[in-house]
């Protein structure tokens, strides 16, 4: 199992992305005003294998820290939990668009702070009426078979700018929130 699926939850439950130095000291004042445990940052940086450190894989107990912090007893009790990745019912709030009334509009945010309405035309088919700080545009088209909540959204057939249809993934890295916008 890999020691890196602990990292992805974390930053799951924290809605917060490890990507800068800042970041591993921010976690580190979480880790110890929470859990009263001390993790240093450069320790935070190697389990996350941040910018070259990249090394050997974290300690034992610094993967029990990190799951204590997740919610769980220990990281193998973390392990069990995820064993079974490769399936599951989808059990998070989710929309299958085929149901979802024609001229219903969606609204769809994803971090680190981007948001676009989407307005359904039919057959699982929108158009983009609405954009912030996305490289989507007002005017694109595409197709979606399902919204699911905190997972990324995979558009088909996109049309943008006149390019040629092409495929796109909105919210890759800690997924997507959404609401229908009823009038």
């Amino acid at each position: 199992m890999s020691d890196r699926l602990i990292c992805k939850e974390i930053e799951r439950q924290t809605g917060r992305s490890m990507a800068k130095a800042k970041d591993f000291d921010w976690l580190a004042v979480q880790i110890n005003e929470r859990l009263n445990a001390s993790l240093g940052v450069n320790t935070l940086k190697r389990a996350w294998g941040f910018n070259g450190y990249e090394g050997t894989a974290p300690q034992k107990s610094t993967l029990d820290i990190l799951a204590r912090f997740a919610g769980y007893p220990n990281h193998e009790v973390f392990e069990a939990s995820v064993s079974d990745l490769s399936s599951d019912p989808i059990k998070s709030h989710h929309l299958y668009t085929r149901q979802l009334a024609e001229g219903l509009a969606v609204d769809c945010k994803w971090m680190p702070d981007r948001e676009c309405t989407f307005q359904h035309l039919g057959n699982s088919k929108f158009v983009v009426t609405k954009v912030k700080n996305s490289k989507l545009s007002v005017g694109d088209t595409f197709e979606c078979e399902i919204f699911v909540e905190n997972e990324p959204l995979y558009l088909t057939n996109l049309v943008h700018e006149g390019h040629p249809p092409m495929s796109y993934i909105a919210g890759k890295q800690q997924g997507v929130r959404f609401c229908v916008i009823e009038d």
